[in-house]
């Protein structure tokens, strides 16, 4: 059931994108879907309804770019949701709400990586003033 209702949204997406990346959105929302399945229903319809809007908004962007731009494009993934406000983006402001997203959604592997960073910037700046002193 899972598998057929995300196969129906992403046939929302052009066929060329559809086509090239299907299959690893398919793997990576069952994946997902799995996760959340053992923590509860409510974290499966969360999943569900942020998924389902992801793929409206893409497919929604994507449909507006083919025509603009091209099916070539799309599918080869040059044209990103980024051209909004005629290009000046240029992926820079996804790219920095794609790694928010990933520290959000690992919070412990965020605390762990700006610790790890804290003591090995710490320790290397206790280790240089000493030696300079």
């Amino acid at each position: 059931m899972s598998r057929a209702l995300h196969r129906v949204l992403r046939r929302l997406l052009p066929r060329a994108f559809r086509e090239r990346h299907g299959t690893e959105m398919e793997a990576v929302f069952l994946e997902a879907l799995g996760s959340s399945a053992r923590r509860g229903w409510r974290p499966v319809v969360r999943l569900w309804v942020r998924e389902a809007l992801d793929i409206l908004s893409t497919a929604r962007g994507m449909r507006a770019e083919t025509r603009r731009f091209g099916a070539g494009f799309v599918a080869r993934g040059t044209v990103h949701r980024s051209r909004r406000n005629g290009g000046k983006t240029m992926g820079l402001t996804d790219d920095f709400v794609h790694a928010l997203r990933s520290l959000t959604r690992r919070p412990a592997v965020t605390v762990f990586a700006a610790t790890t960073l804290a003591l090995g910037i710490g320790s290397m700046t206790a280790i240089f003033s000493t030696l300079e002193s």
